[in-house]
């Protein structure tokens, strides 16, 4: 995604970036518990409805919730978070005149952060895409790669950053509870968070494909949202935020992709794209021998290709200038360096002495006085 400049917004702390950035622990100054994995915790027993769908197992996640957020200390991992932001955007761009959304919102003076914060400007309006009926004024968004997991500390850190918003309000109740929300994103079904929350009492209800409400001891509206469960039909963005990407979730993608017309559509598609094709190398190898599909891949990465051109041009015309200007240097200096190895010559002074003087072998010397030593 093409990184946008900082906006400022009512709310404090706010920051809008395009980058992604690790996100600490609460404080500095205390380590975090060691946290097992859900591989390690015994599974309760699930209902049919609970069993995940083949391909997204927990089981075959490759989870590590002790590594920085996408890796960004390894250039090998993907940065699944700027396709994230793109994804949800164009989810949710039915109804972008009234909804603000702000990534990597400051939760504190200290780097805190939620991922992704959205604010519904008007009050009481419906949002269209499913994933937003839960919206109201102000929307706390978690949202885990495909490489890490998702457990009940996670469900109560967002809950923990719902109240930290909450209580930054510049007057007492600015941001009533009720009009705060959670929503945590992952691909994979969370088989041992699902287990957990029932367990302590809490139910959860599958509202629409994919999506699910908590509901009981919640402070907040609170919804999970498995992208690979959502409705193929409507939800191509986030479903093909996936290693294995489906090959008509993409083809779908990128028919309505093409059909994006403002920058900020298409740069938040382009995002996703970006994504989605450092996940699935062979899967899009496959699709650009595909006229149409090469077509709308060509049409929707148009500006990026651009881009990346006139970059190419000018660090070339650059190299291009810096190897020219060094072989003028060059011959310039060895010409000054001629002139004065025979100006020393003829003075009588040695050929050792010479080439110590100008700073090139006695061979070198030798060759260029031998015309002014016949003379």
């Amino acid at each position: 995604m093409n990184q946008n400049t900082a906006t400022e917004t009512g709310y404090p702390g706010s920051v809008l970036t395009n980058q992604t950035a690790q996100k600490p622990s609460f404080s500095e100054n205390i380590a975090e518990p060691a946290v097992l994995s859900e591989d390690d915790q015994e599974p309760a027993a699930l209902s049919e409805d609970d069993q995940e769908p083949s391909g997204l197992s927990e089981d075959t996640a490759e989870c590590d919730s002790t590594a920085a957020k996408d890796g960004a200390d390894r250039p090998d991992k993907i940065p699944w978070h700027p396709g994230f932001y793109g994804a949800a955007e164009l989810e949710l761009r039915a109804d972008s005149d009234v909804l603000t959304f702000i990534q990597e919102y400051n939760l504190s003076k200290e780097p805190l952060r939620a991922d992704l914060l959205v604010i519904r400007k008007k009050p009481g309006v419906q949002i269209t895409n499913e994933i937003g009926r839960i919206f109201k004024g102000h929307n706390i968004i978690e949202y885990k790669s495909p490489d890490d997991s998702l457990t009940i500390d996670d469900f109560y850190k967002a809950a923990a950053y719902a109240c930290l918003y909450k209580s930054l309000g510049k007057t007492v109740d600015q941001y009533p509870g009720k009009e705060i929300t959670v929503s945590l994103f992952r691909e994979a079904y969370p088989r041992e968070l699902f287990s957990a929350l029932r367990s302590s009492g809490r139910d959860i209800e599958e509202k629409y494909p994919g999506i699910y409400y908590v509901t009981g001891d919640v402070m907040f509206d609170t919804q999970v949202v498995v992208t690979g469960r959502l409705a193929a039909d409507s939800h191509s963005p986030l479903r093909i935020l996936s290693k294995n990407a489906g090959k008509e979730d993409v083809r779908k993608f990128l028919r309505e992709a093409s059909g994006l017309k403002t920058p900020g559509e298409r740069n938040n598609a382009n995002a996703v794209l970006h994504v989605s094709i450092s996940a699935n190398h062979s899967l899009y190898d496959d699709l650009r021998r595909e006229n149409l599909m090469y077509e709308a891949l060509e049409d929707l990465m148009k500006d990026v290709i651009e881009e990346k051109v006139s970059q190419a041009v000018s660090q070339a015309v650059k190299l291009n200038t810096e190897r020219v200007t060094e072989q003028v240097t060059e011959r310039v200096t060895e010409q000054k360096d001629k002139e004065m190895t025979v100006k020393l010559f003829e003075r009588g002074t040695s050929l050792d002495t010479i080439a110590e003087l100008v700073g090139r072998s006695v061979d070198v010397i030798r060759q260029w006085v031998s015309p002014a030593s016949q003379a």
